[in-house]
């Protein structure tokens, strides 16, 4: 008989450790070991335990069932033992010994190989998630944002045949609603990391949050598109029908505008699969520091791709154009009486909204390594806009309507609702169904 041998006597295995990470991952390991004899079955014994960290369920002397056994790098000076054996960022190597032996099947006494020895590099890597307090803060926007949305919903369809609603065109205002839901659950998207999947991301990508990178773009920018898409075709309807220079009879119909902000969206949804068929982002963990052995000390991970510049420029190009677009109807509309569109309010709410991106940007620029300030930042834009937005288009309303005012102009009798005509200069205004026509006839 001949004695049974290691494949190999010195076995690496590398574990990678967050250290912000309360439970560390066990690491399987599967002792290797032969024999020329091939009737003869092999039993692992345990000759040493390491010197950090612990394996499941074994002391020294015990034998390893089927070769495979679990180590815990768990910290055995900790009270929870459950605790990352990390203290610090760098890699420390720790490792224990083994024996194979056979069961002498060819006779004699059972034969027993020299130690053979497992070092198990525990990396200790910084991943730079984002911090908690960050992550609760944005849930909070959100959290605020959705029952605004949800809250200015209820109202209008309370509501839903009131003046003050009509003359505003509700299924337009529960449009906006929709969009500010759709947009403030990006936020959610934002939040996802490599480790909401458990596995560490690599430089290509190829955990669970690549999916959401995608959906952020996609939540964001069709609820941007819902949110101003109606209020700027309102605004463009009231401007045709008030500050033409023509007497003469027109029509606009809702199917007009409807068809207006699916051509507005349509132009961000031909980007986004544009996107997604080129170069689709991917959640991508870079090292960014190593020790001198050349083991992770540090890194960031960020949805990233290859032409991210183009299309989020082509993006925020189209946004650009179409808040300008907004403030120039805004501009145009600005001697009309408040009650007949939300021009200056929308206008108001749009250069809050420029203030925010004309902030944020830059800055989201300066902390683009940063995936909490980046997270924060964002979140902050989103929660901003949408809730700014809509307080400038459903408080006034709100107010109007439980809290009419005294003044004459406000009196139903020259109010753009129902079949109420209202009269401005030479120009009369009716308005038979507010969701269908707009007519405009010369006054006498």
């Amino acid at each position: 008989p001949t004695p049974p041998h290691l494949t190999s006597p010195r076995l690496t295995r590398y574990i990678l450790l967050d250290l912000t990470d309360s439970k560390s991952p066990n690491l399987e390991i599967s002792l290797e070991g032969a024999d020329t004899d091939p009737d003869d079955t092999l039993t692992y014994t345990l000759t040493s335990m390491p010197e950090v960290g612990s394996l499941v369920g074994l002391e020294v002397g015990d034998t390893i069932a089927g070769g495979v056994l679990q180590y815990v790098p768990t910290n055995p000076d900790r009270d929870d033992l459950s605790g990352t054996i990390c203290t610090e960022y760098g890699a420390e190597i720790v490792s224990f010994t083994f024996t194979v032996t056979d069961d002498a099947t060819q006779g004699g006494e059972a034969l027993t190989s020299e130690p053979g020895t497992i070092e198990i590099i525990l990396s200790c890597e910084d991943l730079n998630h984002v911090d908690e307090a960050a992550l609760i803060l944005g849930f909070l926007f959100m959290g605020i944002d959705m029952l605004c949305s949800l809250g200015f919903m209820a109202w209008t369809l309370v509501n839903f045949n009131s003046r003050v609603v009509k003359a505003s065109q509700p299924y337009f205002l529960i449009m906006i609603t929709v969009g500010a839901l759709i947009s403030s659950t990006t936020i959610y998207s934002l939040s996802v990391e490599d480790r909401t999947s458990g596995t560490r991301a690599g430089e290509d990508g190829g955990t669970d949050a690549d999916l959401f990178c995608g959906t952020a773009w996609w939540t964001y920018c069709i609820g941007f598109v819902l949110i101003f898409a109606p209020l700027f075709a309102k605004l463009w309807r009231v401007n045709t029908i008030f500050n033409q220079l023509k007497l003469t009879s027109i029509q606009i119909k809702s199917g007009m505008l409807v068809r207006m902000i699916v051509g507005l969206a349509l132009v961000d949804v031909v980007i986004l699969i544009t996107w997604n068929m080129v170069d689709p982002q991917r959640y991508k963990r870079e090292v960014s520091t190593t020790d001198t052995a050349g083991y992770n000390i540090e890194s960031v991970g960020l949805c990233k791709s290859d032409t991210d510049s183009l299309f989020i420029c082509l993006i925020a190009a189209f946004h650009l154009a179409l808040l300008m677009w907004g403030v120039r109807l805004a501009y145009n509309g600005r001697k009309l009486e408040t009650r007949y569109h939300e021009g200056k309010y929308v206008s108001v709410a749009m250069f809050s909204n420029l203030q925010v991106l004309c902030l944020g940007v830059p800055l989201m620029v300066i902390v683009s390594d940063n995936p909490t300030s980046n997270f924060f930042i964002r979140s902050g834009i989103i929660f901003f806009n949408d809730l700014t937005v809509q307080c400038f288009v459903f408080v006034p309303k709100i107010m109007a309507l439980h809290f009419p005012s005294d003044d004459p102009a406000n009196s139903s009798s020259t109010r753009l609702d129902g079949a109420t005509g209202a009269t401005t200069g030479s120009t009369m205004v009716t308005a038979a169904n507010q969701n269908t026509v707009m007519t405009v006839v010369p006054k006498g």
